[in-house]
């Protein structure tokens, strides 16, 4: 089983020109990571990335964008990227800042939390509508038809789960909540989980899965959340220079990728103990990590 061939990192530029052999590294033989803020653009300049989600095959990525309050869709094989939505239910997007490819399995649909015989078959993208504290699903092919499938008392962030789960983990600036997509998406705090804190230097942004944790990012550092125990612990210490703002998990390494926006990705081990893995020009402020393909 090959490990993931690549991570990329999404920042606050919107071209970057060509993919430079510099960027590529190695670990140990198993994983490169391809470390590039965004893809030359077929279309107009678009600024203020802040998420990310791509195809398993590696063929094209879905991109949240805030300060145009939009998600983009971009095809790794033509180089080309364009807008895909930027509106929902007769509701223009308001500061989008997450994104998640969702493939439910065979017996699951994307369902609307007021009206659950209105669903969607198939792979959708969920999206983070900031502004709109919800989160809206999108057909990837076909006709665009959008459902809300949770709308939550706090902005919604970023978001996170694992291939085949129905689970989607959401994260605001104060709590951190998860969404049964197999059970009418009711959202939920979720228990033992830290209070984050209402401005964007010391809230919750970025996540990631394991298979058995919850890593969630912001100021006070990176947690790491047990879902079988329900407690939270501190994984990775924050200050004022680190600025964590995104994860990745690897799970046949059983390392954490963390990304900070000063520049640079960390990795770390199960306990917790970290090293420098590669640099990311802090002047385009990298504000996520997802896998490129798996």
């Amino acid at each position: 089983e090959r490990a993931p061939a690549a991570i990329r990192a999404a920042g606050a530029v919107g071209a970057a020109a060509g993919l430079p052999r510099d960027v590529l590294r190695g670990l140990g033989g198993m994983l490169s990571l391809l470390l590039f803020l965004s893809m030359q653009m077929a279309t107009a300049y678009i600024d203020g990335y802040k998420s990310i989600s791509c195809t398993s095959d590696g063929g094209e990525c879905f991109l949240a964008n805030d300060e145009n309050a939009c998600t983009t869709r971009a095809f790794l094989g033509n180089r080309t990227h364009m807008k895909f939505t930027g509106h929902a239910r007769g509701v223009r997007f308001k500061n989008t800042k997450g994104v998640q490819l969702w493939d439910p399995q065979k017996d699951l649909e994307a369902c609307d939390e007021a009206d659950p015989i209105r669903c969607l078959k198939g792979q959708v993208l969920l999206v983070a509508d900031t502004g709109n504290k919800r989160v809206v699903a999108i057909p990837t092919s076909g006709r665009k038809v959008k459902v809300t499938i949770a709308t939550l008392p706090h902005s919604p962030q970023r978001l996170a789960m694992r291939p085949g789960s129905s689970k989607l983990y959401v994260s605001s600036y104060e709590r951190i909540y998860s969404v049964d997509l197999a059970a009418r998406n009711r959202a939920v705090r979720l228990e033992g989980t830290k209070w984050g804190h209402a401005t964007g230097s010391q809230g919750w942004k970025g996540l990631c899965r394991s298979s058995n944790y919850l890593f969630y990012v912001g100021g006070k550092g990176v947690y790491r959340h047990n879902l079988r125990t329900r407690k939270s612990t501190l994984f990775i210490a924050g200050t004022s220079r680190t600025k964590w703002q995104d994860c990745e998990y690897h799970e046949k390494s059983k390392k954490l990728y963390v990304l900070s926006r000063m520049g640079y990705i960390l990795t770390a081990n199960k306990k917790g103990a970290t090293q420098w893995f590669a640099s990311v020009p802090s002047r385009c402020a990298p504000h996520a990590v997802g896998w490129l393909s798996a």
